[in-house]
């Protein structure tokens, strides 16, 4: 059987070029952080959805930040926006292919037991992540904020199996085993 895509996704998540006629240096779209993500929802765009044309040169500009983006100004994002914004399509692409690479590492975890809640509560999915990453690993808030996304993932479903907790979904041999066995036509 092949190694799973996610494998390699969580240990090598990919850094994209897009290259843009008009402009003289392209675009470097570093992969999605758990702090971009953070950065990229406290913006009001959902990371967790596909980003529309509108949203696209927001979320390039997060992502070709350094690894350690301080509060982005006002006006480096304008003059980024006003570089990219002749055809956002190239980009608009390119930010959702980084984007699902970031998601693909996801595994389901279990539902929880009990009656299920009406109302939001907990502290949020990202503060539960790094909490984890924190606690087990002994990181720091800026390792854990400067991890790729894909390897946050991946580190919580390797987390479920060390400790004996079945995930919600297939894991990652499961679904290449089920790719590889079960093609249609």
């Amino acid at each position: 059987m092949t190694l799973p895509i996610e494998n390699y996704l969580a240990a090598f998540p990919p850094v994209r070029t897009v290259r843009m006629g008009w402009l003289r240096r392209p675009v470097v779209l570093g992969p999605l952080t758990l702090g971009k993500c953070v950065l990229i929802d406290a913006l009001g765009v959902d990371p967790c959805r596909t980003i529309s044309e509108n949203d696209a040169a927001l979320v390039a500009y997060v992502l070709s930040l350094p690894s350690q983006p301080s509060q982005p100004s006002q006006l480096a994002f304008n003059r980024f926006s006003r570089r990219v914004k002749r055809n956002l399509k190239p980009l608009c692409k390119a930010v959702n292919e980084t984007m699902n690479d970031a998601f693909a590492t996801y595994v389901k975890p279990q539902p929880a037991k009990g009656p299920a809640k009406t109302t939001p509560s907990g502290i949020g999915w990202w503060l539960s992540y790094a909490e984890a990453l924190c606690g087990d690993y002994g990181w720091t808030w800026q390792q854990v904020l400067d991890t790729p996304l894909a390897t946050v993932f991946a580190l919580a479903v390797s987390q479920r199996e060390r400790y004996g907790i079945d995930n919600g979904d297939s894991d990652y041999i499961e679904r290449a085993y089920i790719k590889e066995h079960f093609k249609h036509g």
